[in-house]
């Protein structure tokens, strides 16, 4: 854990992990690997029950991703096109009464 005094980017034990082995001692291992680094107590690992599963879950993270960063792009020359601050629009939904109310009981 030394190196995390050292690290200047996001620190990558504040994210929550999804992992799985190819059998008992694998998942065990990495487990214990994880936990070497993650801050398993504000970010607690998920177990899967097979590596297809760990995959898949990868994929579609990544998608998920990809998906929302090509979205607010295509937003981004919407809003230029018509002389509108996206960011100030964004910010205005960000503390929506409704989108409130929905998180809480998600």
């Amino acid at each position: 854990r030394e190196w995390r005094k050292r690290f200047n980017g996001p620190e990558p034990a504040r994210f929550w992990r999804t992992f799985s082995g190819i059998d008992d001692t694998s998942t065990r291992l990495a487990r214990e690997f994880l936990n070497t680094y993650i801050d398993t107590e504000n970010f607690p690992l998920r177990e899967l029950p097979n590596t297809t599963s760990s995959e898949l879950a990868k994929v579609l993270e990544n998608s998920y991703r990809a998906v929302n960063i090509a979205f607010m792009y295509e937003w981004t020359l919407l809003a230029e096109r018509i002389g509108i601050n996206l960011f100030d629009v964004v910010e205005s939904i960000r503390v929506s009464v409704i989108r409130v109310r929905w998180c809480k009981h998600v």
